[in-house]
C-alpha cells in the first residue's frame, strides 16, 4: 500500500495519480504493458494471487511491469504534501520527492528516549536536551569512588561497594560463559580433526 493517502496533500490529486488498488497517490509508480499505472507494491501483491491486470483483466506478470515515464514520475514528485507530524505541530509544506527526508527529521517526530527505563516520547528537536539534562534515566559517572555509570536518579542511594559487587559478579558469568564457549568450540574443532579417536 502507498505511503501516500489523499488526505497529506494540500490539494485533492487528479484521479489519473490515484492507484486504483490502494486509492492513494502512486507510491513507486510503475506501468503495465496495458498502459495501466500502479504503485510497485500494490501490484506486486496483486500478483501474488491474480495473473491479470486489476483494472482491465489483461493478462499480467511482474516481469512485464516497466517504471512509469520520467515526465509521469516528475509530476507525481512535485505534489505538494503536508507533514506527517502536522498534528504535532509541524506547519512545513513540502513537496512529496521531500517527503522520506522531511519525515526523518522532522523536529516534531515523536522518539522514544535511549535512556534505559525511561519510557517519554518527545519530539525530536527537545530530544537531545532531555537525554542530556532532563531525564532522571540519564547516567553519571559516581564520584564518591567507584567511578561507575549510575542513573542519575539513583545517585542519593547509590552504594559503591554494592555496586562493585554486582558489576564484579556480572563479569564472573560472563567470564565463565565465554570459557564454556571456548571449550564446546574446541570440542568441536578437535572432533573435526580426529572424527574417529573422539568417537
Amino acid at each position: 500500500m502507498s505511503r501516500y493517502n489523499i488526505e497529506k496533500f494540500l490539494h485533492t490529486p487528479s484521479p489519473e495519480l490515484i492507484c486504483c488498488i490502494c486509492q492513494c497517490v502512486f507510491d513507486n509508480a510503475v506501468e503495465s504493458p496495458c498502459q495501466h499505472v500502479f504503485c510497485k507494491v500494490c501490484i506486486e501483491q496483486w500478483l501474488n494471487d491474480h495473473y491479470s491486470c486489476p483494472t482491465c483483466r489483461a493478462r499480467l506478470s511482474m516481469q512485464t511491469i516497466k517504471n512509469v515515464l520520467p515526465l509521469v514520475q516528475s509530476i507525481i514528485n512535485k505534489l505538494a504534501m503536508h507533514c506527517d507530524y502536522q498534528s504535532n505541530g509541524c506547519k512545513q509544506s513540502l513537496l512529496l520527492e521531500e517527503y522520506d527526508a522531511h519525515v526523518q527529521q522532522c523536529e516534531f517526530k515523536l522518539l522514544q528516549c535511549p535512556n534505559a527505563g525511561c519510557n517519554v516520547s518527545i519530539f525530536q528537536k527537545d530530544l537531545s536536551r532531555h537525554i542530556n539534562e532532563i531525564c532522571e534515566y540519564r547516567e553519571v559517572t559516581c564520584i564518591r569512588g567507584c567511578n561507575l555509570q549510575i542513573p542519575i536518579h539513583e545517585l542519593n542511594c547509590h552504594d559503591c561497594i554494592l555496586a562493585l559487587r554486582h558489576k564484579l559478579e556480572k563479569q564472573q558469568k560472563i567470564i565463565l560463559e565465554y570459557g564454556r564457549r571456548f571449550q564446546e568450540l574446541a570440542y568441536r574443532h578437535q572432533k573435526m580433526l580426529y572424527p574417529i579417536t573422539l568417537m
